[in-house]
């Protein structure tokens, strides 16, 4: 068993408990871009978050992906000056298990959705809200944000890489590592603390984001 997310992160700052029905209710109200910026919405069908697990010190893993549900990128001068990224927990799935093996495959990822975990029925949504990104170098960005998992929101701060930058469309790529337990996800599968789920797990997030009257490529 291991932990997964989400995010997004990059990626979360505020989730709220909602519904468990077909719709997901934003934890907070959309950001909104300040004047003067431009506002690049997320590409859903070509934005991802990427999760990996571990359990037994490294030693094993698991993987797998989640969803996003909205977001957008708020652009000046070409530079990425804030953000908001939204997460429907509720779509987590595991890829390191083959659907050849589908009871396997469908108990892990009910683990995860469940209180031991996530707690997805409490919590369906989960958020990142960008609160300063700096450019370091040619396409490195630090970030730092909220981070917001089962109503708990912590400061997080990691790099991007691969970025590409413009007034209609960004691309980017980051990966961070988050502390499950503080966000209240402390499965730890015996009395010995760390004994089956690591501490961490990771976050691959890669991003498109764009104006709303861009269409992407096919």
């Amino acid at each position: 068993m291991t932990a997964a997310i989400v995010t997004l992160a990059l990626l979360l700052s505020a989730a709220a408990s909602g519904p468990t029905g077909a719709e997901v209710e934003t934890p907070h109200a959309p950001q909104k871009c300040a004047a003067g910026t431009s506002e690049l919405v997320l590409d859903l069908e070509r934005s991802t978050v990427r999760w990996r697990g571990t359990k037994f010190w490294g030693l094993g893993k698991h993987e797998g992906v989640v969803r996003f549900r909205g977001g957008a990128l708020c652009v000046r001068d070409g530079a990425v000056v804030g953000g908001w990224f939204d997460v429907d927990m509720r779509t987590i799935e595991v890829t390191d298990i083959p659907a050849s093996d589908p009871v396997p495959r469908r108990r892990l990822r009910d683990h995860l959705l469940s209180e031991d975990f996530f707690h997805v029925d409490a919590y369906p949504a989960a958020r990142f809200f960008i609160r300063e990104v700096v450019h370091e170098s040619s396409r490195l960005y630090r970030i730092a944000g909220d981070l917001t998992i089962r109503d708990r929101t912590q400061p997080v701060r990691f790099y991007g890489r691969g970025w590409e930058v413009s007034a209609s469309m960004v691309r980017a790529e980051a990966r961070l590592e988050v502390d499950r337990h503080a966000y209240g996800v402390s499965y730890r599968g015996s009395t010995i603390r760390d004994d089956l789920v690591d501490d961490s797990f990771w976050l691959e997030l890669t991003i498109e984001a764009r104006r709303p009257e861009v269409r992407s490529e096919e």
